[in-house]
């Protein structure tokens, strides 16, 4: 009967070393599967990160090409810079007036300024457009809010436009 005992002693141990061993197994894989979770999350946030500080440094390199910055104290020299971009004499063709600056709700310091075509001096939508896209390419602070072109019957054929343009620079207000 002792033998008996021996061997019936050493599969109950086996089954509860089975038992063990299996619940050890699920436990550990249970934490396995936990930190893949974190990992594949961790991964996921890094890239984040990653498109994050690749857009910090695209707006610090556009800050550092925004032409506007060189005329903070001097607007008109940069509309003037930009109009001989587009073949319009800054002088003559145009004339520029800027609003006080206007601090907004959103953190913002708000900057217009209106170009409007002198009397007699209507110009071609092709100027007026490259004007357009040389002030906005030249400042990414600087773009264009409305643009009120107007046709009149004379200058039809000759498709010479009279415009006004308003521009609005928008800086972030520094604490």
């Amino acid at each position: 009967m002792k033998d008996f005992d021996v061997v019936k002693f050493t599969m109950w141990l086996g089954v509860v070393l089975l038992v063990a061993v299996l619940a050890g197994k699920w436990w550990v894989g249970g934490l396995y599967e936990d930190e893949q979770v974190r990992l594949r999350t961790m991964k996921t946030m890094l890239k984040e990160i990653g498109k994050y500080s690749g857009e910090i440094e695209f707006r610090e390199q556009e800050l550092e090409e925004d032409s506007f910055v060189k005329y903070v104290n001097t607007p008109a020299t940069f509309f003037q810079q930009c109009a001989r971009a587009a073949a319009i004499d800054s002088n003559a063709d145009y004339k520029m007036v800027p609003k006080a600056p206007d601090d907004n709700p959103a953190g913002f310091r708000d900057t217009q300024f209106t170009i409007t075509m002198k009397k007699g001096r209507e110009m071609e939508r092709r100027k007026i457009a490259r004007l357009c896209y040389a002030v906005e390419t030249e400042s990414p602070r600087v773009k264009l809010v409305s643009a009120d072109l107007r046709l009149e019957h004379r200058d039809a054929e000759l498709d010479l436009w009279k415009a006004t343009l308003i521009f609005m620079r928008r800086d972030p207000i520094k604490n």
